[in-house]
């Protein structure tokens, strides 16, 4: 390509390309934003029903029952164990 149709391409497309007027970008910002914010609510409560549908299923169950207070408990206490472990935060 010659420099002279390089420099005719570049005016072409700076003819061609502009800028949106209006406010295009501010509106762009809002719905884009507004889809984000409503995908992630949507996915939440997708998952918030899901939990608590399986949460419905197995409370009936005395052997899970027995198993989560038991999980919950073993967390309980890994969690102090490495909280006492680590030591505070500070040091003099």
């Amino acid at each position: 390509m010659s420099a002279r149709e390089q420099r005719d391409a570049t005016a072409e497309a700076k003819s061609t390309v502009r800028p949106p007027s209006g406010g295009g970008t501010t509106v762009q910002l809002l719905v884009l934003g507004g889809v984000y914010i409503g995908l992630g609510v949507l996915s939440d409560t997708a998952y918030a029903f899901a939990g608590a549908w399986i949460g419905d299923r197995l409370h009936g169950i005395p052997v899970v029952a027995r198993r989560t207070t038991l999980l919950a408990g073993t967390t309980y206490i890994g969690l102090g164990v490495a909280t006492a472990a680590s030591g505070s935060g500070s040091r003099s």
